[in-house]
């Protein structure tokens, strides 16, 4: 349904395409495309977070395609309360972490928590980078909130 309304109407060969989709569906009736996608996206999700340093934690209900990378929670568990909570209290570190995240990385990653950016975070899709791409978000991410750590150190 949402496919049928997405636009005014559908060009043949997105029509198409939605009829190889269903299809390939019906015939795999062992899921192993299904299968493999989820093993794929689940993989990328513990690469992206061991690179940061952490234990991935996937929760039963995510459904896998975004992680959501909040800062105050990451920073909580590598450097305690007081750093997660000096993190809350600067709500200017979105951003900033975001356009710092792209210019080391060369990957845009939206905010996490809307447009405006309320919340130190960013989404990142598990859909569609390569495992490097991952990696070098997760350890840019950690590189990061080490300096975010020195600066709140120092009683910056």
């Amino acid at each position: 349904q949402v496919a049928l309304n997405h636009t005014a109407g559908l060009s043949g060969p997105q029509q198409l395409q939605m009829v190889l989709f269903a299809l390939h569906g019906l015939m795999d009736r062992l899921d192993r495309y299904q299968d493999a996608a989820k093993a794929l996206v689940r993989g990328r999700y513990a690469t992206l977070y061991r690179s940061m340093g952490v234990a991935p934690e996937p929760q039963p209900d995510d459904v896998g395609y975004y992680s959501l990378i909040d800062l105050r929670k990451l920073g909580g568990q590598l450097y305690g309360e007081e750093f997660r909570e000096w993190l809350a209290s600067r709500p200017d570190l979105g951003m900033r972490f975001l356009m710092r995240l792209a210019s080391e990385t060369g990957v845009v990653l939206l905010p996490g928590k809307g447009f405006d950016v309320v919340a130190p975070s960013a989404r990142v899709s598990l859909a569609n980078l390569t495992d490097f791409e991952y990696r070098a978000i997760g350890a840019a991410t950690r590189h990061i909130l080490e300096d975010y750590h020195r600066s709140f150190q120092s009683g910056g």
